[in-house]
């Protein structure tokens, strides 16, 4: 797991490398210009123009760095500045100087006409944006806002500096305007908001740079969020014995179907059963049971007599409590009250872990309240199912993804929050120590990090309603609380296909059917469903798949982790970079 740290953490990472390690700023700074200017070469190997738009703080300082070692390189290199160079201070000033003393082509912004200034922009093979970095919040402001503006609509590729300018570096909101960039250089360690969308998107491909002092050293030993990814499935996944059969490989219970939908337990049995799970039942109402046999032969039928779910279902499943090891309830269920009622029953009675999906999520929507946290149980939504258990609209839980998936999870248990880069809180989870060599250092403050009063790390939104009504439902998560988010490293957008969701429950249950927690369940079942989505991508190209087809590839993606063939999908400098957007 890779560790994602917050804007403060970084913050008093810089403080303390000049504080107790004696690292002036210049020597930081020198060493994030020129890294980021290396992996620019690297990636744009045939850019022979450059712009930069440096802003008035310390990220203009490193886009001086780096012009000035573009320029030192036979480069042309063009800056524009947000603000009057006097008005420039500490190392981003003295590096402006430098740069102009080597004849550097320094330029006012506020003293070119947008006409003109888009001209120079659309002129360059690179602009680079060294604006707004970690430190910033909020949208861009004042020339800055009108530099970015202008970026957007010249069709030139953008390099960001640390993080793209607009995207907020804790929580990956996007505010307007903002840079979207084709790669970002960040400076000592991987921030939150550059691998959660929508900031994951505007970031593009990542790369961290070293900047002379070791992370281990400044960073706090503790992080909230972390990257989850090849390595980590193949640490958690419950690989085959020699002498296994299926009695040890657990049993699922798939809960769902109706009239209309009978094609989505299948798909959940099918995720199960291609995830490596021993036995799958699939209770289902009478009137759709023989077409799921003659679908899936491999899957236990066990008919609910009538065409949908209600009280007759808990003597049908009664029959299989002492036998599975796990429920799955949603696939296709649809919301008649009386299946809604069947699935409140079982959240607050089911004795095994279970997983809610699909219309399972909408029962636990009660505006009455009382639905109980448990600690056995995964929650698996999309942003609208998200927004209607915590009484949001969708838009609001597409712009605070962590935000989201945090409330929920205090609130009813292991939430996966579904979409590009998926997001699974683990609320019982303490934070992870996660930086390679820590113990062998000086550690940081172990302080919990505790917002400014009237500040807060996650952007403002409505208390959580009465429809998750959970004893933890009114706590904000903050930097450093218990409770620990995976940012999941895997993906595609050919996973956006009807059904695909039925698969990843399918696998997640199968998953805790094999003895996983319910948080390395998650974890792992949303990256090999996003790994098999990307290997079909690659194979087939993302539009036109087929959520069976999900299913299908999972046993090659497994195979894979196995053997190692698959890579990590974050990189350090002297690694070859890779796509993280």
């Amino acid at each position: 797991m890779m560790p994602l740290f917050s804007s403060r953490a970084i913050r008093e990472a810089d403080l303390r490398a000049s504080e107790e390690y004696g690292l002036a700023g210049m020597v930081l700074m020198e060493n994030a210009g020129a890294g980021a200017y290396r992996f620019l070469r690297e990636r744009f190997p045939r850019a022979r123009r450059l712009v930069v738009l440096a802003g008035a703080g310390n990220n203009g300082g490193d886009g001086f760095v780096l012009a000035r070692h573009a320029l030192l390189d036979g480069l042309s290199c063009r800056v524009f500045l947000v603000a009057d160079p006097e008005n420039y201070r500490g190392d981003a000033r003295s590096n402006l100087d430098a740069l102009r003393l080597l004849g550097g082509d320094l330029r006012c912004a506020a003293a070119c006409s947008d006409a003109h200034l888009l001209e120079e922009l659309s002129r360059a093979d690179v602009l680079v944006d060294a604006l707004l970095g970690t430190g910033s919040t909020g949208a861009p402001r004042g020339q800055a806002a009108r530099l970015v503006a202008l970026a957007g609509t010249s069709a030139v590729p953008v390099f960001a500096l640390d993080l793209p300018s607009g995207i907020d570096a804790d929580t990956g909101a996007a505010h307007e305007p903002h840079v979207s960039a084709v790669a970002t250089a960040t400076f000592l360690a991987p921030k939150r908001g550059l691998f959660i969308f929508p900031g994951a998107d505007a970031a593009g491909e990542v790369r961290v740079i070293p900047i002379g002092v070791p992370p281990a050293a400044v960073l706090p030993r503790g992080t909230d969020a972390v990257l989850f990814d090849a390595e980590d499935v193949r640490r958690f996944f419950p690989f085959r014995r020699r002498d296994t059969h299926k009695g040890r490989q657990g049993t699922v219970l798939v809960l769902g179907g109706s009239a209309n939908y009978s094609g989505a337990p299948l798909l959940a049995a099918l995720g199960a059963l291609r995830s490596g799970s021993g036995l799958v039942v699939l209770v289902v109402p009478e009137a759709i049971a023989d077409r799921c046999a003659a679908a899936l032969p491999e899957a236990v039928l066990e008919p609910v007599p009538g065409t949908r779910h209600g009280p007759g279902t808990f003597a049908v499943l009664e029959n299989w409590k002492s036998r599975a090891e796990v429920l799955l309830a949603g696939p296709g269920l649809g919301r008649d009250p009386e299946t809604l009622a069947c699935v409140r029953k079982l959240w607050r009675t089911w004795t095994t872990p279970v997983v809610f999906d699909a219309d399972a999520l909408f029962a636990l929507a009660d505006p009455s309240g009382g639905i109980p946290f448990r600690a056995d149980a995964v929650v698996t939504p999309h942003e609208g199912e998200c927004a209607r258990l915590l009484g949001l609209r969708s838009t609001d839980v597409a712009a605070a993804r962590l935000d989201a998936v945090r409330r929920l999870g205090e609130a009813l248990g292991c939430a996966v929050l579904k979409g590009p880069h998926t997001l699974v809180h683990l609320p019982d989870i303490p934070n992870i120590l996660g930086v390679p060599g820590m113990s062998d250092l000086p550690a940081a403050s172990e302080t919990r990090e505790t917002p400014t009063p009237g500040t807060s790390d996650v952007p403002p939104m409505p208390e959580i309603s009465a429809a998750a009504g959970a004893r933890r439902a009114n706590t904000l998560q903050v930097p450093g609380a218990p409770g620990t988010t995976l940012v999941i490293a895997a993906g595609s957008p050919g996973l956006a296909v009807p059904g695909s969701g039925d698969v990843l429950g399918g696998v997640l249950a199968g998953l805790l059917a094999r003895g996983l927690a319910p948080g390395d369940a998650a974890g792992v079942a949303c990256w090999l469903h996003g790994a098999a989505g990307e290997r079909l991508a690659a194979e087939r190209g993302e539009e036109g798949l087929l959520a069976s087809e999900i299913a299908e590839a999972l046993p090659g993606v497994i195979e894979e982790v196995r053997h190692g063939k698959t890579g990590k999908r974050a990189t350090k400098e002297a690694e070859t970079p890779c796509r993280l957007g």
